[in-house]
């Protein structure tokens, strides 16, 4: 098991991305960068994901269409980045697969930001219910406002009409 695993893990035969071609020292910083914020980001939405929904029983954010676009592209651009890598073997477009990590790495991180714009919002309310609640106590608020407005000015013209005395 050892062998196999030090056999996979031996690169010793293989030049490295850099040694090949017309690699340039932007186009190896911006692949490594990328690259790393990719894996920070896969890392950071799982553990903001069991956050949310560790807290409560359901989920503690209502999920957005914008919300949805965002894990879309995420999703779907995360997906680009590893079929770019199985091609770069057969078609070493590396400067396109430098390109889609960028657009990957800037996704996946907007994504996290309103992931926690949302959470914020969220966290000090345990459930939609909460939130009904909340709305149905402002619209009675409203409502005693409207009331006491009311009152108080057909007061002010009681007290301005002339009294038959």
């Amino acid at each position: 098991m050892f062998d196999f695993v030090q056999y996979l893990l031996d690169a010793s035969p293989f030049k490295k991305p850099y040694e090949c071609g017309g690699w340039t020292p932007l186009l190896i910083h911006a692949t490594i960068a990328s690259n790393f914020l990719i894996f920070a980001v896969y890392a950071a939405i799982p553990i903001l994901l069991i956050g949310f929904s560790s807290k409560r029983g359901e989920l503690a954010f209502v999920v957005r269409r914008r919300l949805v676009l965002l894990f879309a592209a995420f999703i779907f651009f995360c997906g680009v980045t590893h079929l770019l890598r199985g091609f770069s073997f057969y078609w070493p477009a590396y400067r396109l697969q430098v390109v889609v990590n960028i657009i990957t790495a800037a996704v996946s991180w907007v994504t996290v930001v309103v992931m926690g714009i949302v959470g914020v919002r969220q966290r000090d309310y345990s459930s939609i219910r909460e939130w009904e609640s909340l709305h149905e106590e402002v619209k009675a608020l409203q409502q005693t406002i409207s009331d006491l407005r009311r009152f108080a000015e057909e007061e002010a013209k009681k007290s301005v009409e002339p009294t038959d005395a």
